[in-house]
């Protein structure tokens, strides 16, 4: 279920081109993994985010990514902002709210 509701995401919903900006929330998870590597498959630059520099690692290192941001840091708005000086295009929702809402620290 998790590839069929990434390719669907991607490929039936966003379908994002080649040169697009795709931001992809909760990058490190199993449907947003996938979901980055078709968006990447596509041309896509690639933005993930996730809890934790070691996920945003590897995000980066590991997924081939273009950037990672850790949503629980307190200037992620900063990171992403940096990641994507021209803007995004598509946005993969995968963390169940905004990623303009600040996750809380419980």
């Amino acid at each position: 279920m998790t590839g069929l509701t990434a390719w669907i995401g991607v490929y039936d919903i966003l379908r994002p081109s080649a040169g697009d900006t795709v931001l992809v929330t909760a990058a490190g998870g199993a449907v947003g993994s996938l979901a980055a590597q078709l968006a990447k498959r596509a041309g896509a630059r690639v933005i993930g985010t996730a809890g934790g520099a070691e996920k945003c690692d590897l995000l980066t290192t590991r997924l081939g990514l273009d950037a990672a941001v850790d949503r629980r840091a307190d200037d992620w708005r900063d990171h992403l902002a940096a990641a994507a000086p021209a803007g995004i295009d598509r946005v993969f929702e995968n963390a169940g709210g905004p990623c303009s809402t600040r996750p809380s620290r419980s």
